[in-house]
């Protein structure tokens, strides 16, 4: 869309990537409002977690 973005996230149940909350568009966000897929993980390099929408809770990963 030619906007910046803060930080991106991965959806866990098809792989497609958007950006975070902090950033203008919340495209993460609107992936899961849309689709209902729900766990995004942090595409950030050394950051090893997870996040569900629907119980606004962050988890830690493998670090894989």
């Amino acid at each position: 869309m030619g906007d910046t973005w803060v930080h991106l996230r991965y959806c866990v149940a098809c792989g497609t990537t958007g950006c975070c909350d902090s950033s203008k568009n919340t495209h993460a966000r609107k992936h899961w409002e849309n689709t209902g897929h729900g766990v995004v993980r942090s595409k950030e390099p050394g950051e090893f977690w997870a996040y569900c929408f629907a119980d606004d809770e962050i988890v830690m990963t493998a670090n894989s």
